[in-house]
């Protein structure tokens, strides 16, 4: 691995935060890790919850991204909404063929009405598969307007200052064009799709060749210099 190049990201026991904290302090100040990642939801509790606010509390302080990786939604979800189909079915429906995604745009959703952007201000969360379908939705959920959530801002606003995108394999052109005019009506938005390969069989569309080093300068928003400063890259 080339320090110069790749950074990583630390598992944290969300389930305990304060020592979550400091593990995240411990990784990014001492070893040079980027940020965190945090697969979803734990046992049905999500980062809204102010129980686990400490953690959001040290990356916004270290100015270190979180990355929220999809996870299955809880044991009830899944039995009221993707049951009823053979288990492998019911399993790739819940997960990756539908309810990875949804599930993570829903915890986004929490993640902003309970106004963790509005007490961190400078918290930036990564998200992948170019938004999990918010993109898409972006003009709808602001019919939720400030008098009901509260918030210092519309929801749309959090979606393209604080949260940044990556491609997890979504080498889609029509949904990354979506996620891009979406963002563009904030310009300093523009460019927070950001590269993320799963796997290294999988090629980006959008930077052919992965050998290259990371851009610099004024690009394009294609070229999405921003994400590597969002990983603590640059």
């Amino acid at each position: 691995m080339n320090p110069t190049r790749f950074r990583g990201f630390a598992s944290l026991p969300t389930a305990a935060p304060d020592k979550a904290a400091q593990e995240l302090e411990r990784r990014v100040r001492k070893q040079k890790f980027a940020g965190a990642v945090i697969n979803g939801h734990h046992r049905g509790r999500y980062l809204n919850d102010k129980f686990f606010w400490p953690i959001l509390e040290c990356a916004e302080t270290l100015g270190a991204p979180i990355y929220l990786h999809p996870t299955p939604p809880p044991e009830a979800v899944i039995a009221a909404s993707y049951g009823g189909f053979s288990p492998s079915v019911t399993q790739m429906l819940a997960g990756p063929g539908w309810g990875w995604h949804i599930e993570t745009a829903v915890h986004i959703i929490r993640i902003i009405l309970g106004g963790v952007f509005d007490r961190y201000p400078k918290l930036q969360i990564v998200i992948g598969h170019l938004g999990e379908g918010l993109p898409f939705m972006f003009q709808r959920l602001d019919v939720m307007p400030r008098e009901l959530t509260t918030l210092d801002r519309p929801i749309t606003a959090y979606l393209r200052d604080n949260v940044h995108y990556t491609f997890s394999g979504f080498n889609f052109p029509a949904a990354f064009l979506d996620l891009l005019l979406e963002l563009a009506a904030s310009t300093a938005s523009c460019s927070r799709p950001t590269i993320r390969i799963n796997r290294w069989r999988r090629r980006a569309l959008f930077w052919s060749n992965s050998r290259s080093a990371p851009p610099t300068g004024d690009a394009s928003p294609t070229a999405m210099p921003s994400g590597y400063s969002s990983y603590r890259a640059d």
